[in-house]
């Protein structure tokens, strides 16, 4: 061979005096250079034609006398593309990280990057170890860019939202509207109906308005139970309960050793029956849901009149649940 610089051609491969290899360019800058001036070409492929599960590597790998250090870039996959100015820019990467070389917690990282305003940005990281041992996470907009992180749906362009430059959340339903919390915790809403979720209970249902949250929810119940001491036909116990909001009653349910006979009375100075029927619970416990008003004002007491007895009983307990409605 001549002195240097030569080029070496044979079978469509150029080998340069410096080891450079070049596939379709006689010229290769890199140890392997393949060039074509044909649509979608060149392909590199790796192919395997074992009948196993396994299959071809494509292996990066970076050596010296010394362990890798943390953050050591290990290998990367480019896209390159050409300019007029700089002549050629690099538009995105792959990058392959040791993160942490600890041997009780060795962890490697995938940094997915993206141009930006002219400077690669780190849009997407894989991160095996994030400082405590078995802790990995993954990490969008590391370099801390307005980058939304967004993903659509069949017809809805925002189905779900985080808002890079402001760090608003947005979920969005393209029937009903939408629920939005801004960067400081701000509700937003258009009108969201959660009433035909499954998990309601009795009809119950929310919806929230922009300016509103309109809510068809039981949000106060409170049970009661007292015990009287030898009950007498003639009794009328007078203010057994009290109560500072309007209420509904849902149940009531009572028992004695013989048999009582009594309604409860809703009194705001002209006392009205709250059941439909006196209740007469004896040896097991007896409950009702039937009323005559089960609506109790705020403000108002509740009166137990005792109606008959039989036989003489020594005591009677009386348990009932009232609900706040919105």
């Amino acid at each position: 061979m001549s002195p240097p610089p030569w080029n070496w051609a044979v079978g469509g491969f150029d080998i340069t005096n410096i080891g450079n290899v070049g596939i379709g360019i006689s010229t290769p800058d890199e140890i392997l250079h393949l060039s074509s001036s044909v649509s979608a070409k060149p392909v590199l492929k790796i192919e395997n034609t074992n009948a196993d599960a396994l299959s071809g590597i494509l292996e990066f790998k970076k050596t010296d006398t010394g362990d890798a250090a943390d953050d050591d870039l290990l290998g990367r996959i480019e896209g390159r593309g050409s300019l007029n100015v700089p002549g050629e820019k690099q538009f995105t990467t792959i990058d392959f990280i040791s993160s942490d070389i600890t041997n009780a917690d060795v962890g490697g990282e995938i940094r997915f990057n993206v141009q930006m305003d002219n400077n690669l940005r780190n849009f997407l990281t894989l991160n095996g170890y994030n400082g405590s041992v078995n802790q990995g996470e993954i990490v969008f907009n590391e370099d801390s860019q307005d980058v939304d992180f967004r993903i659509e749906s069949s017809g809805v362009v925002n189905a779900f939202l985080v808002q890079g430059s402001s760090g608003a959340l947005q979920f969005a339903n393209y029937a009903s509207g939408f629920l939005q919390v801004d960067g400081s915790g701000n509700l937003t809403t258009s009108t969201v109906d959660f009433g035909d979720d499954t998990n309601a209970t009795g009809g119950r249902s929310i919806t929230l308005n922009a300016d509103a949250i309109d809510a068809d929810a039981a949000l106060y119940t409170d049970t009661k139970c007292l015990w009287f001491e030898s009950p007498t036909a003639v009794d009328d116990f007078k203010s057994i309960w009290y109560s500072t909001i309007a209420v509904t009653f849902t149940e009531v349910w009572a028992e004695s050793d013989q048999t009582v006979t009594f309604n409860l009375q809703e009194d705001d100075g002209s006392p009205a029956n709250i059941l439909s029927a006196s209740l007469a619970p004896a040896a097991a416990a007896t409950s009702t849901i039937s009323f005559a008003d089960a609506s109790f004002a705020a403000g108002s007491r509740l009166d137990l009149v005792v109606d008959s007895v039989s036989g003489t009983p020594t005591w009677v307990s009386i348990c009932f649940t009232a609900t706040k409605d919105d």
